[in-house]
């Protein structure tokens, strides 16, 4: 039970609908108590109380004459009125909790959807480590560039430069052609992304000005992702990603695209083991169109109890990442009996491949050289109050494994795309 000092402090933060006794009423500025034409008074409606009931008879209805249409200077308050603004000077407070009457709240009070909104953000945060002394020292640090003019973000002036960018004159577009395209060679941007008829407008070919693309180290922030262009973050392979413990050995890697042939495909895959060497990725999946995986895989001990290799076995090929390739499919068995496929890849296209090809939909002639890291997205276990890649290997899902959940209780951290371009940004 809370303190009568608590309870004074905590009824000053409720509304009065939060409390035993509550009748509704109008306020003085309501349409319904104002005269209308053809009409001498009006009587001002009951209204049902908080709990559903008619209030009682209190003698004669509350009634407003009309004067010519003249409102009166000081209409009476509400006795419902929340004081928003404190008066100036501010009236004396009490001394202590007995001078104030204690109200009792009402039971429906704990079923407010608002109430239930607001402790479940609060546990959000609480769950995602915002209130921790790390996350603390971050946000102050922030505050302090903001502060100081020492904190930019570039992508925000390529958004607005997109966004309210001046038409060029005739005469200048020509060079903004090669400005841009000079722009986009010097950020990385893949060779046949050529300038397209935005950069007469001063617009280059991935979305962006043409002075941010050229005098800028690339943009990601771009808020459509199915559009956007890597920019300079093209330059970061998925070995890259994994030597940095962004991809981690029992994340799953889920497969998702659109054809325009109306097929859907998905595909879920867990990783097996990473080669500490290339850095190449070993996953296991199911055969065949099934999604999800089954739950000896997706459990934190599947990887040890499965029968295949453990994390620190490394695959048979010591090629370098540049020369090395994906190696053949290999069929096997769970402990269960599971029918599984292990594929060892170094880019998001070869696993595309490999996972399209069982799954067996689509045919080769009708895929396109679409961009997969897109089409993957990397599922975790979060641990409370750490940030994501922070996170200890082992026995980081024993506590938040969810037997009932497909991917066994993990989250989405977003898609390789995604997770590419914040490593870029932030490193």
């Amino acid at each position: 039970m809370l303190s009568e000092a608590a309870r004074v402090e905590l009824q000053a933060l409720l509304p009065p609908t939060a409390f035993v006794g509550f009748k509704e009423t109008l306020g003085a500025d309501h349409p319904l108590l104002h005269p209308v034409d053809g009409e001498e008074l009006l009587q001002r409606p009951p209204l049902p109380t908080s709990n559903g009931t008619k209030p009682e008879a209190e003698g004669t209805p509350q009634l407003m004459l009309r004067n010519d249409n003249i409102e009166p200077e000081n209409p009476p308050a509400s006795p419902n009125a929340m004081e928003i603004d404190p008066p100036l000077p501010p009236e004396p407070q009490p001394s202590n909790a007995q001078s104030v009457t204690l109200k009792t709240l009402s039971p429906t009070f704990f079923n407010d959807p608002h109430l239930l909104a607001a402790l479940r953000t609060f546990q959000d945060h609480l769950y995602l480590g915002w209130f921790t002394e790390a996350h603390m020292e971050r946000v102050r640090k922030f505050e302090e560039g903001i502060r100081d003019g020492k904190l930019a973000a570039p992508w925000k002036d390529e958004v607005w430069e997109r966004e309210h960018g001046v038409p060029l004159p005739p005469r200048e577009q020509e060079g903004a052609k090669e400005q841009a395209k000079a722009g986009q060679e010097e950020n990385g941007a893949a060779a046949n992304e050529v300038v397209d008829d935005g950069a007469a407008n001063g617009l280059g070919a991935n979305g962006t000005s043409v002075l941010a693309a050229a005098g800028s180290k690339g943009s990601f922030s771009i808020p459509c992702e199915s559009t956007a262009r890597a920019g300079g973050a093209s330059e970061v392979k998925l070995s890259v990603l994994v030597k940095k413990g962004v991809i981690r050995v029992g994340d799953v890697i889920a497969y998702r695209r659109s054809f325009a042939t109306s097929e859907l495909v998905e595909k879920d895959c867990v990783v097996l083991s990473i080669d500490k060497k290339n850095f190449t990725l070993t996953v296991i999946t199911i055969p065949g169109r099934m999604r999800n995986l089954p739950a000896e895989l997706v459990m934190p001990s599947s990887l040890q109890s499965s029968g295949k290799p453990s994390s620190n076995k490394r695959p048979t090929s010591v090629k370098p990442p540049s020369q090395a390739s994906s190696s053949q499919p290999t069929t096997g068995t769970t402990s269960l009996g599971t029918l599984t496929l292990t594929l060892t890849f170094l880019s998001p296209t070869q696993l595309e491949t490999a996972l399209l090809d069982t799954d067996a939909q689509v045919e080769r002639s009708r895929r396109p050289n679409g961009n997969a890291w897109k089409c993957f997205s990397v599922w975790r276990w979060r641990v409370p109050g750490v940030p994501f890649g922070e996170e200890e290997q082992e026995g980081a899902g024993e506590a938040a494994y969810n037997p009932d959940d497909v991917r066994g209780g993990r989250e989405n951290h977003g898609t390789l795309f995604y997770l590419r371009g914040s490593y870029y940004h932030e490193r």
